[in-house]
């Protein structure tokens, strides 16, 4: 396992691109507070570069090398297939992962909603509503108690899951079964859209 971390979120949202940059800074610094070794999984290039086999080529082992997802959902998520593959991946390695341990291990994956609308594809995943009223009054989230807190929480459980993880056993078991049964990406068909409210904030370009 080489990444604690692998960033999901829509690329050509400027409101959720301001956020996850923000994301990535405030997470960063707090884990390297424990090990500055690290590595956290965040591309910056546009959505239109997210197809295509060079970019499954490129993300397909980096995800299998993280050990926590964290997606940031705002109503564009779920309508990227580039979003919805890295999602549906994860939740394959997830299911991968208990099945090899026979146990319900810490959190995998989080989910920060950048809207208050829940979503089907979200059971099981460890949700976070703190930041719904990051999309109505932009600010930084290092500046925000409420902001900090919680992602200090989410970076515990990271933490958590991340030690599972890199215990000698399970660690030599994940390698096998890796080798064994190579990863692969989903390919995934974009839903029909379900109504969603307004976002005009998913629409915004500049």
């Amino acid at each position: 396992m080489r990444h604690v971390v692998f960033l999901s979120y829509p690329r050509d949202i400027p409101i959720v691109r301001k956020f996850t940059d923000e994301l990535h800074d405030v997470l960063s610094s707090q884990l390297m507070l424990f090990d500055k070794r690290f590595s956290i999984v965040y591309d910056d290039r546009m959505e239109s570069k997210r197809t295509g086999t060079d970019w499954r080529e490129w993300v397909t082992p980096l995800l299998a090398d993280s050990a926590v997802m964290v997606a940031v959902c705002s109503p564009a998520y779920f309508k990227s297939r580039g979003c919805l593959e890295e999602f549906h991946g994860m939740k394959q390695l997830v299911e991968r992962r208990r099945k090899l341990t026979g146990e319900s291990p810490p959190y995998y994956m989080f989910a920060l909603q950048l809207v208050d609308q829940p979503h089907p594809l979200l059971g099981g995943v460890r949700v976070s509503q703190a930041f719904v009223d990051y999309t109505l009054q932009p600010g930084r989230l290092d500046r925000k108690a409420k902001y900090l807190k919680e992602i200090a929480q989410i970076r515990d459980q990271i933490l958590q899951s991340w030690n599972h993880l890199s215990g000698d056993a399970l660690k030599a078991q994940l390698e096998a079964d890796a080798a064994a049964n190579p990863f692969k990406l989903p390919e995934v068909d974009l839903p029909a859209a379900p109504p969603v409210p307004a976002y005009p904030l998913d629409g915004m370009r500049g």
